[in-house]
């Protein structure tokens, strides 16, 4: 597991956990 902090465009924080970076992609 892969886990990322993002921040959106209006700067919330957000943690996600994914298998890859595959899977991120798919998801952005």
């Amino acid at each position: 597991m892969i886990r990322f902090f993002l921040i959106c465009e209006h700067e919330h924080e957000f943690e996600a956990w994914f298998r890859s970076n595959d899977d991120f992609d798919t998801q952005k």
